[in-house]
């Protein structure tokens, strides 16, 4: 019968210990989220429910504002090809076109339905954000 070495056992403890204690490596990075938006109240409004949804994510969700009215933000549209009175781009992991059940969303003007006051309505929802960052966490 082999022997048990003490040695052998006591290495095979400290190591299982260190990884119990050690933050996951491993770990996905957060979904980056970039809203460039222009800061109307009736963008501001509109917004509320997708900006409600992304707190329920917690630390697995990165979010930006930018108002597209800076500097900032009208860099960052034109680094996306984007030109014209956007009112509205919500960037996930940086691109703002996506693929669910087979059919493209755009991530473009006010969410559908908002009764936005010049009519953009964009095809999107609060619920097709949430989709598409459920499925590249993997929880869906």
């Amino acid at each position: 019968m082999k022997q048990i070495n003490l040695k052998s056992i006591l290495v095979a403890v400290m190591l299982s210990l260190s990884v119990s204690f050690t933050p996951n490596i491993w770990a996905a990075s957060p979904v980056e989220v970039e809203i460039v938006a222009l800061d109307h109240w009736p963008i501001r409004r509109a917004l509320e429910q997708t900006l409600e949804m992304l707190k329920n994510f917690g630390d697995k969700v990165t979010v930006q504002q930018i108002d597209a009215d800076t500097k900032a933000g009208k860099a960052r549209l034109k680094a996306s090809g984007m030109k014209g009175h956007i009112p509205v781009v919500i960037f996930v992991d940086g691109e703002f076109k996506h693929t669910l059940e087979g059919q493209e969303v755009i991530f473009e003007n006010f969410p559908v339905a908002s009764e936005s006051p010049m009519k953009l309505d964009g095809k999107w929802s609060a619920g097709d954000v949430r989709a598409v960052i459920e499925a590249k966490l993997g929880e869906n």
